[in-house]
């Protein structure tokens, strides 16, 4: 493994990880990394999701968030109920990142003026997603020149791809062509919001219930540049893998968090909480915090939709069974298939794959947070045992995800 696959420590984070010992003794290091590994939970977004009446703003609530209207904490659909006061719906992996159904602007309690900004608390969210299943109304327009105005970003989604699609090709039986019928409402979109005299004239074209098919992983791109650095990864870690953008922005944010757990491994190794590792071949067994691994492990797993609540609930979206998916696992696998335990996992992924080198190469980045921490009796093999191993399951997990999209985009297209 080149010297350069391993993460680093940077300038601020050592000088934040010095600070922190200052004040809190050699002792708080521990906590130290742990908060730095999860402060993403703690990091709030708001999301306003505006639109008519029945345009889908519940169904996509529910299809960002990986519920059904069924489930506990899913938004009500096909009521046709106009939203009359602004609704909150939790991620249910992250509190903090919460979605708001908020009332549609035109109407007699909210009409198109300042009152109404007031009224939805306009200043509290980071960006807002303006949808419809048509075209876009006079009071979207007017809606996104006022968040336009106040410096906010916003959206606009057409919702209902896939009945657009259905009725198209009804109409035109063997003329039918989906990029043809995509290309013509996305048009028609543009030249509505220029008529308006909008600047941003871009539009998503989307379906709440196939959201592997047409622009729903676009969408996700912008959702996730439009927030700041800490936002963002606490979007992207909080949300499924609901597309092959979102899943490698996982995949750096997950190798940015490498190096945090494995110095919490090493200094559990300095301590002396070890399970040792025997290597092929009798070579030296390495040391490990296992409990770390195991719960990283877990986290990944869920991270990249690779559990059995996450296999399952893709399997009934899709209409198929879970075992369409498990086909396309490769390294994730026995996991599934043969219900190996994580800990069996841990132990023949580091047995087969630990080497010298990644040991010394890790050793020689670990050597710079000493200074701060002090001596680290036999950290470095730890280090580089565990940064290998959560690499390389990283790296793996995201490729068999990847697969499992792929499997999803297959399965959806054969039903539309």
């Amino acid at each position: 493994m080149a010297d350069d696959s391993f993460g680093k420590f940077s300038e601020q984070e050592l000088q934040e990880a010095k600070q922190y010992v200052d004040a809190h003794g050699v002792s708080g290091i521990v906590d130290f990394l742990n908060d730095k590994a999860n402060q993403w939970r703690y990091i709030g977004i708001n999301i306003g999701i505006i639109g008519e009446s029945a345009v889908g703003k519940s169904s996509f609530i529910n299809c960002i968030r990986d519920v059904t209207a069924d489930d506990i904490g899913g938004a009500a659909v096909g009521t046709g109920d106009t939203t009359i006061e602004p609704t909150r719906y939790w991620h249910p992996y992250n509190e903090e990142l919460v979605f708001w159904d908020l009332p549609g602007v035109g109407t007699p309690k909210y009409p198109r003026n300042e009152k109404y900004l007031d009224s939805i608390n306009f200043e509290k969210y980071d960006f807002f997603l303006i949808l419809s299943d048509s075209r876009f109304s006079i009071n979207d327009v007017w809606l996104a020149k006022e968040i336009d105005k106040r410096g906010k970003r916003f959206f606009f989604v057409r919702t209902k791809i896939d009945e657009a699609m259905e009725n198209e090709q009804q109409i035109r039986g063997g003329d039918f062509s989906a990029s043809a019928v995509l290309d013509k409402i996305i048009k028609d979109c543009q030249n509505n919001f220029k008529a308006a005299q909008l600047t941003d004239t871009s539009v998503f074209c989307i379906s709440n219930y196939h959201r592997e098919m047409w622009q729903f992983e676009e969408l996700m791109e912008q959702l996730i540049v439009a927030l700041p650095e800490l936002k963002r990864i606490s979007l992207v870690l909080s949300i499924g893998p609901v597309s092959k953008q979102v899943i490698g922005q996982k995949t750096k944010i997950l190798k940015d968090r490498i190096w945090k757990m494995s110095t919490l491994s090493a200094l559990g190794a300095a301590g002396g909480a070890l399970v040792p590792i025997p290597l092929v071949g009798g070579a030296i067994g390495v040391a490990v915090d296992l409990a770390i691994l195991i719960g990283e492990v877990n986290f990944y797993l869920k991270q990249y939709g690779l559990n059995d609540e996450s296999l399952k609930q893709l399997a009934d979206r899709t209409n198929t069974t879970v075992d369409y998916y498990v086909q396309s696992l490769k390294f994730a696998s026995s996991l599934v298939t043969k219900r190996q335990t994580i800990k069996t996992f841990v132990f023949d992924v580091i047995k087969r794959q630990a080497t010298k080198q990644v040991q010394k190469t890790a050793a020689r980045e670990l050597v710079k947070f000493i200074p701060i921490i002090g001596s680290v009796v036999a950290g470095g093999v730890s280090f580089g045992t565990c940064y290998y191993f959560l690499e390389k399951t990283i790296k793996e997990f995201e490729a068999d995800a990847l697969s499992v999209v792929d499997a999803a985009i297959q399965q959806t297209s054969s039903q539309i």
